[in-house]
């Protein structure tokens, strides 16, 4: 379990934040758990490119209550944004959207979003190659490293 000095990261107005590391380093797990703290008092999007409904409930223990909605494609990415009730918009992961931050960015001005991504970023320390211009957009940027989580922006 990874731990964190707050109940969960709190995201503020039209934020976005990006939380990558190494593939099958639990990037889903942390991000199922942000989910499920956040949706205790905030309506909640969750588009899930990783796993289905299913899994995430009896795989990663993801609670299903009615302030959460859960997708799994990103043709209903829009049609439940239009909605305009989420505050919080999840997406695991970036790179299964074939979208870039621009995109997201335009999402989290029209629709006033706090946005919490994963994404595969491979890490190596001697270059910070996960520094990566693509995720310049990005309001601020952590690092799964085991059971650490590192913000690098």
């Amino acid at each position: 379990m990874i731990k964190l000095t707050n109940e969960y990261m709190k995201l503020n107005e039209k934020e976005l934040m990006l939380v990558g590391g190494k593939a099958g380093i639990g990037k889903t797990r942390f991000i199922v758990n942000e989910v499920n703290n956040s949706q205790k008092d905030n309506k909640v999007l969750f588009l899930s490119l990783e796993a289905s409904k299913d899994k995430l409930m009896y795989d990663y223990n993801l609670q299903i209550t009615n302030n959460l909605t859960v997708i799994n494609n990103k043709e209903e990415l829009k049609e439940n944004l239009d909605k305009k009730e989420y505050e919080y918009l999840y997406i695991d992961h970036l790179g299964l959207l074939k979208e870039d931050l621009d995109e997201i960015v335009k999402l989290i001005d029209e629709y006033n979003l706090k946005v919490f991504i994963t994404d595969f970023i491979a890490i190596n320390e001697k270059d910070d190659k996960y520094l990566d211009e693509k995720y310049q957009k990005a309001t601020s940027i952590y690092v799964l490293k085991e059971e650490i989580i590192n913000k690098i922006k």
